[in-house]
C-alpha cells in the first residue's frame, strides 16, 4: 500500500505533503485505515470456570447431570443450567466449588490410574469396596479426599486377601542377617 504521508519531517520549518494514494480500480476500496488502524485477532470467549470443570468432569466420567448432581450434593436443574453455561440459583452448599474442584481432581486422578476407561473411573468412584461401607464419593462429600482416593483405589485394586507380603524365603525368629549393633565401617 502507498503511505498516506511522505517520510517523517526533513526539519520543523518543511512541513510534508500528504501523498495521495492512486485511484483504486473499479469494484476495490481503498485501504485508508490499513495503516493506521490495528484490530486484534478474533479471540473465541472462554467459558466459566464451574463450566469447563463440569466439561471435564463428564468427559472423564461420563455421568450425566443428574448422577453428577447426586455426587454433588445439589440437583440436577443446577447442574444443567452450569454446564449450559446458564447463571443458576445459587447452589444450596455454600462449598459448592471446592467439592466440585476435589471431585474433577478425584476423577482425573483416576482416570490415569484406570487408563482412561470412564467406566473404570464411574465404577471406582460410585461403588462400595469390599469390607466398607462408604463409596469415594460418599468420602468426598465428607471432605476427607484422601480417604476418597485411597477407596476408589481399593475399588480399582481390590486388597489381597493374604494379608501382608511374604518372601519366597522366610526368616526364622531368632536369626538376623546382619546385628543390629553393628556399625557400618
Amino acid at each position: 500500500m502507498t503511505a498516506l504521508f511522505a517520510p517523517p519531517l526533513a526539519s520543523l520549518y518543511e512541513p510534508t505533503v500528504p501523498v495521495l494514494p492512486e485511484r483504486p480500480e473499479r469494484g476495490r476500496s481503498p485501504a485508508v485505515f490499513e495503516r493506521f488502524i490495528v484490530l486484534p485477532g478474533a479471540k473465541a470467549p472462554t467459558a466459566p470456570r464451574v463450566q469447563q470443570l463440569l466439561a471435564r468432569l463428564q468427559v472423564v466420567t461420563g455421568w450425566s447431570a443428574r448422577t453428577t448432581a447426586q455426587a454433588l450434593g445439589t440437583t440436577h436443574p443446577t447442574v444443567s443450567a452450569l454446564s449450559a453455561g446458564r447463571q443458576a440459583s445459587t447452589p444450596r452448599i455454600p462449598e459448592f466449588p471446592g467439592r466440585l474442584v476435589a471431585l474433577v481432581e478425584l476423577a482425573e486422578r483416576l482416570a490415569r490410574v484406570a487408563d482412561g476407561e470412564v467406566a473404570s473411573v464411574d465404577a471406582a468412584l460410585r461403588s462400595i469396596p469390599p469390607g466398607q461401607t462408604r463409596s469415594a464419593v460418599d468420602h468426598l462429600r465428607s471432605g476427607d479426599l484422601g480417604r476418597a482416593y485411597t477407596t476408589a483405589l481399593d475399588v480399582l485394586e481390590p486388597p489381597r486377601r493374604g494379608g501382608m507380603m511374604r518372601s519366597v524365603w522366610p526368616a526364622r525368629p531368632g536369626e538376623a542377617t546382619a546385628a543390629l549393633d553393628d556399625e557400618p565401617v
